[in-house]
């Protein structure tokens, strides 16, 4: 699968020490050479400091999925969850997500829940180069009966990470752009015969910020 395009603009308010940022998401995916995905959605994230070293970012969002030639499989979900962050000391934080997702689609058909889990650790090596290692767990609760698999079908994912990000400020002069090298694998128990059970992934991304 591959996304062709992601927008996802965002509004936000701030209120002192706490702010509240709205963005409407279009996705656009590939999913194979006769079938396509399009996802609309709204994310609310909320951000405020309990002290000064811990750090909250709650959030609800819902979608909208449809698959092309799939009409089964048209979905809305819901999602919820929260981030917290510690700073242990100036240069190394801890940055822990939980959240959950409603998935329900058309003809109760292709239904789940998911609770997606992760931590990471990132360190400060110099002004501008920083590296996080970390890693999420993914369990997937079927509500369906799919034709081939049953009730017994899994899609558990384990991801861990290492990321590098070296800042740019000093070679462009729009906001904090950084380059970044990603370094992951992820181990899935998954019994569907088209999904890799094992994948290493490195990608190397430059991110201007407007």
């Amino acid at each position: 699968n591959s996304t062709v395009f992601t927008i996802a603009p965002a509004y936000k308010k701030v209120f002192g020490s706490k702010s509240v940022t709205v963005s409407p998401l279009v996705n656009y995916q590939t999913l194979d050479n006769d079938s396509y995905q399009t996802t609309v959605g709204l994310n609310v994230t909320g951000a405020a400091s309990v002290t000064k070293k811990i750090n909250i970012w709650p959030h609800v969002g819902g979608y909208h999925q449809n698959f092309y030639n799939e009409d089964a499989r048209d979905a809305v979900g819901i999602s919820i969850g929260n981030s917290m962050s510690y700073e242990f000391n100036p240069k190394t934080s801890w940055l822990s997500s939980l959240f959950y997702t409603y998935n329900d689609a058309d003809e109760n058909r292709y239904t789940y829940n998911s609770i997606f889990l992760s931590n990471s650790v990132t360190h400060k090596i110099s002004e501008d180069l920083s590296a996080t290692l970390g890693y999420s767990l993914q369990l997937l609760y079927y509500d369906d009966v799919d034709p081939a698999f049953g009730n017994s079908r899994k899609d558990d994912g384990h991801t861990g990470y290492l990321n590098f990000r070296y800042a740019l400020k000093k070679f462009f002069k729009t906001r904090d752009p950084f380059l970044s090298l990603n370094l992951s694998y992820n181990k899935n128990n998954s019994n569907h015969s088209f999904q890799d059970r094992d994948r290493f992934l490195s990608v190397l991304k430059l991110t201007f910020s407007f």
